[in-house]
């Protein structure tokens, strides 16, 4: 036997076997620590939940029904359940007044779960550190007000009247009518004037450019992946789209989307400096007013506003098209609901197509305000928990 100065053994076996046992021993502390120790562990839960994260990570990547799981733990344990060792899930709406706060009231940090492997961990909606979003946050709400949006109306207008063109050119031709691929486009183009300044005209595209939607999709697809698998993003960076078409249509998709996003920087920052600083032509969107801002120099990066482009982007296109063909459908699908609404709807809609509505007269419409909120209760737009943790 090969022995060293102080007497251990130098073979190759010899240290993989003590390497081998440090590992199971640090990973049987850090179950014990888990079950027993962590400040979590009086919470009710499946002890394997709460002794390793690949429980989490199996459900996700099996059926990608993790939600439904944690709904059944809810049934089984109570109101509160310990889901994986880090992280616990409240069912009580009465909590959620506590949780959610001003931040003047107290401060809380978000926890940064999948959203890094989406490639937005430092957008304006996923800055984990509570006085960095405060931060971004006051420079842009402006954006988010009922003055912007009643800015846009006219953007809307016209969105509005383009679908309504083409769904009258399809009508009664027999041809299938994807309204999810119709309002991805609506939405696509909308959502890139607001944060843009300038549509890409996807609703002029034939057929609804399945493409775009099919882009969508990818994000939603990777969300299992790249919540248990961050670095997964990073790598297909370096792939060529064209190997990802070859190998998964919807990888393509969200790599696709993530280069549409940066394209939108690029252009946006070569026009701005093209612009002399007193053009009184320039555009006006949230990543305009961003870099003409006093925001520090950091925050203007091109790689961070690529990630909030990406986030704006992916936000404001798949939730609300979701949302949108969820309650359209439904209204479809209950021919009394339909009559009731187009019954409402007659009286602000009867000058139409001469004229479009105005977001103040529908409004006025009850029963088009509670279609639209029991479609925002039904939907299930996020993919992701709203994760909270307290910094006080």
């Amino acid at each position: 036997m090969e022995k060293g100065a102080e007497g251990f053994s130098t073979r190759p076996r010899d240290f993989v076997c003590l390497l081998l046992a440090a590992v199971i021993a640090h990973r049987i502390s850090l179950i014990v620590y888990r079950l027993y120790l962590s400040p979590l562990a009086k919470f009710p839960g499946p002890k394997i939940a709460a002794a390793t994260s690949w429980y989490e990570s199996f459900w996700d990547l099996w059926n990608a029904q993790f939600p439904e799981v944690v709904k059944n733990m809810h049934e089984k344990y109570g109101p509160i359940v310990r889901i994986n060792p880090r992280e616990l899930v409240i069912q009580d709406a009465d909590f959620y007044s506590q949780l959610y706060v001003p931040g003047g009231k107290r401060r809380t940090h978000t926890i940064m779960g999948m959203r890094a492997g989406l490639g937005m961990s430092d957008a304006i909606a996923t800055t984990s550190q509570h006085e960095l979003h405060h931060m971004r946050r006051k420079a842009v709400e402006g954006f988010f007000s009922k003055q912007s949006v009643t800015r846009m109306e006219s953007r809307i207008h016209h969105e509005a009247r383009r679908l309504d063109e083409k769904l009258r050119q399809l009508s009664g031709n027999g041809q299938v009518i994807h309204l999810d691929h119709a309002f991805s486009c609506v939405t696509g183009d909308l959502a890139a004037q607001f944060a843009c300044g300038e549509s890409p005209e996807l609703i002029e595209e034939f057929e609804f450019n399945p493409e775009w939607h099919n882009s969508l999709m990818g994000i939603l697809t990777m969300v299992p992946y790249v919540r248990n698998f961050p670095w997964i993003n990073n790598v297909m960076r370096l792939v060529p789209v064209w190997v990802l078409k070859a190998l998964n249509p919807e990888l393509a998709g969200f790599r696709i989307f993530h280069l549409f996003s940066e394209g939108r920087i690029e252009a946006i920052k070569r026009e701005m400096n093209d612009q002399s600083k007193d053009d009184e032509n320039t555009k006006s969107s949230i990543f305009h007013h961003i870099l003409r801002s006093d925001l520090p120099e950091a925050e203007k990066a091109t790689d961070r506003l690529n990630r909030e482009a990406f986030a704006l982007l992916a936000a404001g296109t798949i939730t609300t098209a979701g949302t949108m063909t969820l309650i359209t459908y439904f209204v479809l699908e209950n021919p009394n609901i339909e009559k009731r609404l187009r019954q409402d709807l007659h009286q602000v809609t009867a000058c139409y197509p001469e004229t479009v509505p105005r977001w103040a007269d529908l409004e006025k419409v009850p029963f088009l305000t509670a279609c639209i909120k029991e479609g925002l209760r039904y939907v299930c737009n996020s993919p992701d928990e709203f994760d909270e943790s307290e910094a006080e």
